[in-house]
C-alpha cells in the first residue's frame, strides 16, 4: 500500500493538469449529481427525472457525464453508443468553447473521475458507514485510487 500511496502522490501533477484543462474552459461549477447512472434517471412525458441526490456536490459539470459514460461503458445490460451520449452532452456547451476544447475537457474529467470518487468515498461515504460495511470502508477509496493510476496509464 505504501508504494501505491507514493504512486498516487507522484501522479498528482497530472491531476492538476487535468483540473487546469477544466478551469480553462471557463465553465462555472454547478450541481453535480454524484451518482448519475440509468437507474437514477427516469424519463416521463414531462422530461427526465433524476433520483438519488445523496452525493450531490458543487463542481465541474463534466464529472456527471464522465461518470455516466464510465457506467454505461461497463454496463452489459444497456448497450449504448458512448460517443453519441458524450457528443449530445457536449453539444450543450458549444456556445462556451470550441468542440476540440470540450473533447479535451471531457477526457480530463474522465481521468479525474476515479480521484473524485476516492475523495467522495473518503468524505461522504466512509464516515457514515456502519460496522457491517467495514469492507467498503477499507476498500472503497483505495479501489478508486487504483483506478486513477490505471486511467493515467491508459488501462
Amino acid at each position: 500500500l505504501l508504494s501505491e500511496r507514493d504512486a498516487v502522490r507522484a501522479e498528482l501533477g497530472k491531476a492538476h493538469e487535468a483540473i487546469q484543462v477544466l478551469e480553462d474552459l471557463g465553465i462555472p461549477d454547478t450541481l453535480e449529481h454524484g451518482d448519475l447512472h440509468p437507474d437514477n434517471i427516469n424519463v416521463s412525458h414531462d422530461g427526465p427525472i433524476f433520483y438519488d441526490w445523496a452525493l450531490v456536490a458543487v463542481t465541474h459539470p463534466f464529472l456527471s457525464i464522465a461518470y455516466l459514460c464510465h457506467f454505461m461503458k461497463n454496463s452489459r445490460s444497456r448497450p449504448v453508443r458512448i460517443e453519441r451520449l458524450a457528443d449530445s452532452y457536449l453539444y450543450c456547451w458549444t456556445d462556451c468553447a470550441a468542440q476540440s476544447s470540450l473533447d479535451r475537457a471531457l477526457a480530463a474529467s474522465q481521468s479525474l473521475l476515479p480521484l473524485y470518487w476516492a475523495v467522495t468515498y473518503h468524505t461522504q461515504i466512509m464516515p457514515f458507514l456502519e460496522e457491517r460495511d467495514r469492507w467498503l470502508r477499507e476498500q472503497g477509496a483505495p479501489f478508486h485510487l487504483r483506478q486513477f493510476l490505471a486511467a493515467l496509464q491508459g488501462d
